[in-house]
């Protein structure tokens, strides 16, 4: 399936269904088709305009979402596109597999907020029938674990159009770095309903000269609102390895 035809696919399932509007133009023509009379049969003839419009405005919003793609489908293509950035950033990074001691580390974080580069009408989510929650953006950080440095690449992901936006690397020696932690954090969010407090975990990696990489992760309160969960982010996982990483630098150095 080439980009277009799978951006069609990806903005279906995502597509939102509103059927209140074709509701009322239905609910509305039906009225307005029952009262009428013979001498008003200019009012009779819009009602059933109204009611043959919402009527099928509603066909068509149910059947844009029940031929989405289902899930599984979905995620087997940020898998994928995952798979793909991970060999985007050795180059971004200017590494080679061969320097590389562990396989890449990959957090990926849900964005529903406003985000450079993004259009507002592709900050989007749905809960599938397993009640996870799928993002139509992603903040993808992946870290590269080389003998002596530790390199990152993070963008912000279009999944839709199959896009990275505001990239950016960085690379850190490892006697550099401070700490590495997921920590509970919030802050005012400006989301597609509007502005809202969002409560949410952060992924910190910290550095001596004060420098830090941060990432929001498993924005909790947006998930509760629509009963749903989150999908695991790799985060856990990448502290984990990086801590390990970091005691056995230590280890060497005091050894030495």
């Amino acid at each position: 399936m080439d980009r277009n035809d799978r951006s069609k696919q990806l903005r279906k399932y995502f597509f939102k269904i509103k059927l209140k509007t074709p509701i009322i133009m239905l609910v509305l023509g039906l009225l307005i088709v029952s009262y009428s009379s013979p001498q008003t049969k200019g009012f009779a003839e819009l009602g059933w305009m109204g009611t043959l419009t919402g009527a099928i405005w509603i066909t068509f919003a149910i059947y844009r979402y029940r031929t989405a793609p289902s899930d599984e489908t979905i995620d087997s293509w940020l898998k994928e596109d995952l798979t793909n950035l991970s060999i985007t950033s050795f180059a971004k990074l200017g590494l080679e597999k061969e320097q590389i001691v562990k396989d890449p580390l990959i957090i990926c974080a849900p964005i529903y907020w406003v985000t450079r580069g993004i259009p507002a009408n592709e900050i989007l989510y749905r809960k599938g029938k397993d009640k996870v929650l799928r993002f139509a953006v992603y903040r993808v950080t992946i870290f590269l674990l080389a003998d002596h440095l530790l390199a990152s690449y993070i963008c912000d992901y279009n999944f839709i159009r199959k896009v990275p936006l505001n990239e950016r690397t960085y690379e850190y020696h490892y006697q550099d770095v401070v700490s590495v932690t997921t920590e509970e954090s919030s802050g005012s969010y400006t989301l597609p309903e509007g502005t809202r407090y969002v409560q949410a975990q952060k992924f910190r990696l910290s550095v001596s000269s004060g420098e830090s990489i941060e990432v929001m992760i498993n924005p909790h309160s947006i998930a509760d609102t629509v009963h749903g969960k989150l999908q695991p982010t790799g985060a856990e996982q990448a502290v984990q390895v990086i801590r390990t990483m970091l005691r056995s630098k230590k280890v060497t150095r005091d050894q030495t």
